[in-house]
C-alpha cells in the first residue's frame, strides 16, 4: 500500500533555503490555539507534503531556553505530520566527531532547566517510555540514505543538551567529556521528548560546527558564535541534502517502530479525573473528539 507521509523539518532558516527540491507553497503564522503562533512554511518534496518550522521562530528571535518547543511540534501535529527531521548545530566533545561532519544522535542527556519538558504538563499523569531517545526506524533510514551520498557522518552519538545561551566553560566541557558524551547542543531537549509524547517519528541530525573547548592535545580554536556561523553554512548544506534524499527515497512500507503507539497504557490518571482544559488541549492537538482509551493504564 502506498503511504503519503507528511514530513516536518525543524531547523534554522538557512536550512530551508538550502533544501534542494523544496517547493514552497505558502508560509505564515499558524495559530495553535493553546500554544501560541508558530511560523510555518508549507511546501512539497517528491510528492510529499513538507512543513518547515524555524525552531527559533521567524528571524531567529527566541534563544534556546525560550524556544516554543511544544508549539512548534503541535503545529506540525495539527497539520498531519507524522515524521520529523530535526537539524541542530552541535559542538564536538569527542575529537572523532569532526567539525563539518554530521552526527545522527541516538541518545540524549537533558541538562536544561526551566523548560516545559512534556506535552502532558498539568492535570494528567502520563509516563512515556524514552529508552530510545529517537525513532530507531528513522535513525536507520538516515544512515542508509547518507551512506550513498558521500557525506561524512557519525552513525551514533550521545548528545548532552545544555540550557544556553552561553557556551560551556572549559571545566564544564571536561565534565561532559568525562561523562562520555560525544556532542553538545542547546536545542535537542525537550524537543525529542515532546515528539514522543505526540507519537511522532523523530530523529536528530547533528551539524558539528566546532570543538567545544577542545580536548587536551588538540590545538584548535575554542568555540564562539563566529566560528559556529561560519561552519554551519557548509555543514547545513550537507544536512539539507540528507533530509531531501530521506524524503525523496521514503519507502511505502510501515515503519518498524513503536512511535505511533508510544502513549498506549501511559496515562495513570483515571479518564473521568483528567483536567477538562487539559483534555481539550490533547484533543485539539491530536485532532480527536476524545482521548483514546488505549492510552490509559489498565485498558
Amino acid at each position: 500500500m502506498n503511504r503519503s507521509e507528511k514530513f516536518g523539518i525543524i531547523g534554522g532558516t538557512a536550512l530551508a533555503q538550502n533544501m534542494r527540491g523544496f517547493r514552497i507553497i505558502e508560509e505564515g503564522w499558524f495559530q495553535t490555539k493553546h500554544w501560541g503562533e508558530v511560523w510555518l512554511v508549507k511546501g512539497e518534496i517528491a510528492g510529499h507534503e513538507v512543513f518547515f518550522v524555524p525552531r527559533h521562530s521567524k528571524g531567529h528571535k527566541n534563544p534556546p531556553h525560550q524556544v516554543n518547543y511544544v508549539g512548534n511540534l503541535v503545529a506540525l501535529k495539527m497539520n498531519g505530520v507524522t515524521t520529523v527531521l530535526a537539524a541542530s548545530a552541535m559542538g564536538a566533545l569527542d575529537e572523532r566527531y569532526t567539525p563539518g561532519h554530521l552526527v545522527f544522535v541516538n541518545d540524549v542527556t537533558d541538562r536544561t532547566e526551566g523548560r516545559q519538558r512534556t506535552f502532558f504538563d498539568k492535570g494528567i499523569a502520563c509516563h512515556v517510555a524514552l529508552s530510545q531517545a529517537v525513532c530507531p526506524y528513522l535513525h536507520q533510514r538516515l544512515m542508509l540514505v547518507t551512506s550513498d551520498l558521500e557525506v561524512p557522518y557519525q552513525a551514533r552519538g550521545n548528545l548532552v543538551v545544555i540550557n544556553g545561551p552561553h557556551f560551556s566553560t572549559v571545566q564544564e566541557s571536561r565534565i561532559y567529556r568525562a561523562e562520555g558524551h560525544h556532542v553538545i547542543g542547546m536545542t535537542g531537549s525537550p524537543e525529542f521528548k515532546i515528539a514522543r509524547d505526540l507519537q511522532m517519528h523523530y530523529a536528530i541530525i547533528g551539524q558539528v560546527t566546532d570543538y567545544d573547548n577542545p580536548p587536551p592535545g588538540l590545538v584548535v580554536e575554542s568555540v564562539d558564535q563566529k566560528v559556529v556561523s561560519t561552519r554551519l553554512a557548509k555543514v547545513g548544506g550537507r544536512a539539507a541534502r540528507v533530509i531531501h534524499q530521506t524524503i525523496f527515497s521514503w519507502p511505502s512500507d510501515e515503519p518498524s517502530c513503536n512511535c505511533c503507539h508510544s502513549l498506549d497504557g501511559s496515562i495513570l490518571t483515571t479518564p473521568e479525573e483528567v483536567d477538562p482544559e487539559t483534555r481539550l488541549q490533547i484533543c485539539d492537538a491530536f485532532g480527536v473528539e476524545e482521548i483514546s482509551r488505549e492510552w490509559f493504564a489498565g485498558s
